[in-house]
């Protein structure tokens, strides 16, 4: 009988935990995204697969990130840091380590952009992700949250 009620207390102690984790939110606010980007104009010549640029917008106001995961598949992040070691927002920068790699110059944390995950702390939130659609006849990205 003992073991069984063991086994309880730890099944409750885990779900509790597990929902308190999840409702610790990013600092990076809510902000209205919709932007569209016009790939065939000559600032976005070299913006090929394996490549970001960086654009106006976003929920904090620090700009966005557009990542080409391939021909037509991109991802888009806003720049801000998710480490909540900061006491103002801080934008995220190139990584001299890796093309596919952020970096917050304040604390250190790196972000990578294939998927938006934290390569290296003290940030433990992902990047804030924005929706992409990509029109592949016109050559269009359409960027909204």
């Amino acid at each position: 009988m003992l073991p069984s009620k063991i086994i309880r207390y730890f099944i409750f102690l885990s779900f509790f935990v597990f929902v308190n984790c999840k409702n610790e939110k990013s600092p990076v606010p809510y902000g209205p995204v919709d932007i569209q980007l016009d790939l065939n104009k000559a600032e976005f010549n070299s913006f090929i697969v394996g490549t970001h640029v960086f654009i106006t917008g976003g929920g904090s106001g620090l700009g966005i990130v557009v990542f080409r995961l391939s021909q037509d598949e991109f991802k888009a992040y806003d720049r801000m840091c998710t480490s909540k070691t900061h006491s103002d927002w801080v934008r995220l920068t190139d990584s001299p380590s890796s093309a596919i790699l952020l970096e917050c110059q304040e604390c250190g944390s790196r972000f990578n952009l294939i998927d938006g995950s934290v390569n290296k702390g003290p940030a433990n939130f992902y990047l804030t992700e924005y929706q992409t659609y990509y029109n592949q006849s016109l050559n269009t990205l359409w960027i909204t949250n």
